[in-house]
């Protein structure tokens, strides 16, 4: 079956004071707060994170914490081909037993996640079904932008945006602008974000990178590894 999610990050941490999320991530954001509490701005609103509450956030670029104290989170950065309206904030009291034994799971395999990857990805739709279910998740209006996302994760490599206005059917500005507005950053650049998110895991599979740019469609190597390296903050080279 097709996954209509797609896994950037899944980790836990404690944090204090003050910081902000890599603004070339355009990520959707799961929180699940097991100690602590912050404050984080987004949207142009102001939200305090407590013990006990899960939270989604989507295309969450602007989302920054603005203070914390011993803000221990597990969370999830991932993309879906349900396009999360990008005004969307969701918080959940996690009382459910179901919820719970999620929740308790993640926690449990979080320190081994590149083991049990498949298992973090079934946990994640695991969590974002449950919050379609029981609390809704508002979603884009525009049909063409989730069909566009969905072809963007199936096959990032095949199309450029003039390519995929042009398959859609779609006006190329009218594309643009309509896809920035519902999800928070142009097509060009969620493009690349799922090119790269693909070459990690190829490169984490073993294939060398010579043989990762040209899958993605990069000149050379060396175009390759600067785009690589903005994304991720380090080389190619170094993904073990």
């Amino acid at each position: 079956m097709e996954r209509y999610v797609s896994l950037f990050v899944f980790d836990r941490a404690v944090v204090n004071g003050a910081w902000e999320l890599d603004k070339n991530r355009i990520v959707n954001r799961l929180y699940y707060v097991n100690e602590g509490y912050a404050k984080v701005h987004s949207a142009s609103k102001e939200y305090e994170l407590k013990k006990g509450y899960l939270y989604l956030f989507p295309q969450c670029s602007d989302l920054k914490t603005i203070e914390s104290k011993n803000f221990d989170h597990t969370y999830f950065d991932f993309s879906s081909t349900y396009v999360i309206d990008n005004k969307a904030f969701i918080e959940i009291k996690v009382s459910d037993p179901l919820l719970i034994n999620i929740i308790n799971s993640l926690n449990l395999i979080v320190d081994k996640k590149n083991k049990y990857k498949e298992t973090a990805y079934f946990l994640l739709e695991g969590l974002f079904d449950y919050i379609k279910k029981t609390h809704g998740v508002p979603l884009a209006k525009e049909n063409f932008v989730s069909e566009a996302v969905r072809i963007i994760h199936k096959s990032p490599n095949e199309y450029n945006v003039k390519g995929l206005a042009e398959y859609l059917n779609v006006n190329e500005h009218h594309f643009i602008r309509t896809f920035k507005k519902t999800t928070g950053i142009t097509p060009m650049n969620y493009i690349r974000s799922c090119r790269l998110s693909n070459a990690l895991s190829s490169l984490k599979k073993g294939m060398s990178v010579r043989e990762v740019s040209e899958e993605c469609g990069y000149l050379s190597p060396s175009a390759f590894t600067t785009a690589f390296k903005r994304e991720y903050g380090y080389l190619p080279k170094d993904v073990n």
